[in-house]
């Protein structure tokens, strides 16, 4: 027979247990600023000339600001270098409107590589869009400064685009 410490202990376990089962794991990413209006749709600059999707990393605050100023409009946000890598999911100029980067998720880094789960919005044949050159972006910060290789993955399981860290 159980003596009353052990059924209190049994206790306070069966009521701690689905307590911890719900709470979700920390977030590993987390979204910067996302659009439509990036810098080489309003100027022209050379990312404009780029038409697959491709991506930029930045793992120190001067390569951030760099690339923030060439791609993405408004004040760069906020990332700990010391603990984050900030990425940059780029489409470069659309024709149309109707295109748009949505991150969903980021896998846990496996061998240095980090395979990033974003939708690539694109317009229907017969869908009406707004005629006006567009410039999708997406930025991440990433808890992680073990990098090796990037991989942008789109909802259907397609890789989109890959970088190699230098």
């Amino acid at each position: 027979m159980l003596s009353r410490r052990s059924l209190a202990i049994l206790l306070a376990l069966a009521l701690a247990i689905p307590a911890c089962a719900g709470t979700p794991a920390p977030k590993s990413w987390r979204l910067l600023k996302k659009g439509t209006d990036g810098v080489p749709a309003r100027n022209g600059e050379e990312g404009g000339r780029r038409r697959a999707p491709w991506i930029e990393l930045a793992a120190d605050k001067a390569t951030f600001e760099e690339i923030w100023k060439r791609e993405v409009p408004g004040n760069p946000g906020d990332v700990d270098f010391r603990s984050e890598t900030a990425i940059f999911l780029l489409l470069g100029v659309q024709s149309t409107g109707g295109y748009a980067i949505e991150p969903i998720s980021v896998d846990p880094p496996a061998e240095g590589v980090i395979r990033v789960h974003a939708r690539l919005v694109q317009p229907m044949g017969d869908e009406p869009v707004t005629q006006a050159f567009t410039a999708p972006f997406a930025v991440i910060a990433v808890h992680t400064r073990e990098i090796s290789k990037v991989e942008w993955v789109n909802d259907d399981g397609r890789l989109l685009a890959t970088r190699i860290v230098e």
